[in-house]
């Protein structure tokens, strides 16, 4: 008896594999990006959930955290503050000078970092969801501070307050906290100061990227 052999062309193989190509290449960015929208927000939380922790353990062996907070336009002071009543309360392995100014970068075991984002107070902070260096050079032209640099922000640098009187928070003026349609549009404007409330955003849809979120983030 014969029997039928089916079987694929050359020319099938060879369309077959280009389609596989083809929907690879729109599917893997896309699953990348994804991806790292995941870690980001996750980090992001992290950090916001640590470092409120840390002010927690602080209060329970140093009284009330108002009793204690420090903003002096002493940087020395300041970071001598830091470093005894925040730091040793959190899990920082690694401590480098930051690349613009005089505060200290402290990183942590996920590759995370955080500082200072002023040497004049202990109130603005900036955290780096990856290594900071790559962060800064990845996304800007040289510039003088990291207060004249624009692209990071909203991307892999978040800026943070720091208050006696509602620890650790995302960036923003008090009358903005819950307005998400004007805390939007100052996220993906060019404007800094506008750039800064980027962090309110994620945080006010539970730490994740939104889906309209006008940055790629990593």
């Amino acid at each position: 008896m014969k029997h039928n052999r089916i079987a694929f062309t050359l020319a099938e193989v060879l369309i077959t594999l280009g389609i596989i190509g083809v929907v690879t290449a729109l599917t893997i960015p896309t699953l990348i990006a994804n991806h790292q929208k995941e870690v980001v927000g996750t980090r992001l939380k992290k950090f916001y959930s640590s470092f409120n922790q840390a002010i927690q353990m602080s209060v329970a062996e140093n009284g009330d955290f108002s009793t204690w907070h420090l903003d002096t336009q002493d940087n020395a002071t300041n970071e001598k503050w830091v470093q005894e009543y925040i730091i040793k309360y959190m899990q920082v392995v690694e401590t480098k000078d930051f690349l613009f100014g005089h505060t200290k970068m402290y990183y942590l075991a996920d590759g995370s970092a955080f500082a200072r984002n002023n040497d004049t107070n202990t109130r603005d902070w900036v955290y780096f969801t990856q290594e900071p260096q790559k962060c800064i050079q990845h996304n800007s032209q040289p510039a003088p501070s990291f207060g004249a640099v624009k692209e990071p922000l909203g991307r892999c640098a978040f800026e943070f307050s720091l208050s006696s009187t509602k620890g650790m928070t995302p960036y923003t003026y008090g009358w903005q906290d819950n307005n998400i349609e004007t805390l939007k549009q100052g996220c993906k404007s060019d404007i800094r100061d506008k750039r800064l409330w980027c962090t309110k955003v994620i945080q006010l849809n539970d730490w994740k990227i939104p889906k309209d979120y006008p940055w790629k983030v990593y």
